[in-house]
């Protein structure tokens, strides 16, 4: 078991993708809160917001300039964050949403955040495995995503995942591997067969969200009832236990599940060789800033 914390540590301490901030509307934590988690415990170099700020559902949609204004609102905030302290930097970034083949964000406005995750949130109409593969292909082919999030969540059948695949490894269009729920085994099996990058995301919301997904065991926090209190709470008392929260059980959480996550990858054929958060700061940063079809590891 040491040794596999040892392990564990090699990789945490490159960054974190895919945590949501109180930009989210249903997330609950401030970036220096994120910051000290990170730095403190996982004494990780970097992190990236990737903050729902559109909507999937239609009756919630915001027009282009109320996205431009939560894009710069978020740019600020991560800029305000980065002047305040060294370390962990806080890189810019947002989960956007895949609906019929499209990214629910315009390309003028993607062009300017550093990480672009785009995901399916919900089984759309009536969509068959033939639309589902298409529109995983087609966000694949915008050269501003970044990433496909939790790739096989909502899908409910057999799709072409070697065409989704082969499309990831010519785009150069990182596949996350959700810390939540990971793809299923023969999934990652056919991955494996492709020249892809990865990325181990957390996406984090809330304490109770995280509980669900991942083997927690708190002597700080045991009623979630009184947690979401916590949650919710902007006193002083309240800030210093999610600090404790975040320090005494999420932690643990997440260096359990790292060690569970990486075995299951190896097993199916999957290197910790070609998941980019594990690089250094700045090895990430250029990897990221190059053009899509330049990125190798």
């Amino acid at each position: 078991m040491k040794e596999n914390y040892e392990f564990k540590k090699d990789i945490a301490e490159g960054g974190l993708t895919h945590i949501h901030t109180e930009m989210s509307k249903d997330a609950i934590l401030r970036l220096d809160e994120i910051g000290e988690y990170v730095a403190g415990y996982l004494k990780s170099e970097y992190f990236v917001v990737s903050d729902h700020l559109t909507s999937p559902h239609k009756e919630q949609r915001r027009s282009e300039s109320e996205v431009r204004e939560k894009i710069e609102e978020m740019l600020n905030k991560v800029d305000r964050y980065n002047k305040s302290r060294n370390r962990p930097k806080c890189i810019s970034g947002i989960e956007a949403n895949i609906i019929s083949g499209a990214i629910d964000i315009p390309d003028v406005l993607l062009e300017k955040i550093d990480f672009v995750i785009a995901s399916r949130h919900f089984p759309w109409g009536n969509e068959g495995p033939s639309k589902i593969a298409e529109n995983l292909i087609s966000a694949m082919r915008n050269p501003n995503v970044d990433v496909i999030g939790h790739i096989d969540r909502y899908v409910n059948t057999h799709i072409d995942w070697d065409s989704v695949f082969r499309t990831a490894e010519t785009t150069n269009t990182f596949i996350e591997i959700g810390f939540d729920i990971s793809p299923a085994q023969e999934i990652l099996r056919m991955m494996s067969k492709y020249k892809i990058l990865y990325t181990l995301g957390l996406d984090f919301h809330t304490f109770q969200g995280l509980k669900r997904r991942m083997p927690i065991d708190s002597e700080v926090i045991t009623d979630f009832a009184e947690a979401k209190k916590i949650e919710k709470s902007r006193t002083p008392e309240g800030a210093e236990l999610r600090r404790e929260y975040l320090r005494e059980s999420v932690g643990f959480g997440v260096l359990k599940k790292l060690i569970h996550l990486i075995k299951q990858l190896e097993a199916n054929g999957i290197s910790t060789d070609s998941i980019v958060n594990t690089l250094k700061l700045n090895d990430f940063l250029t990897l990221i800033k190059k053009p899509k079809r330049q990125r190798t590891l």
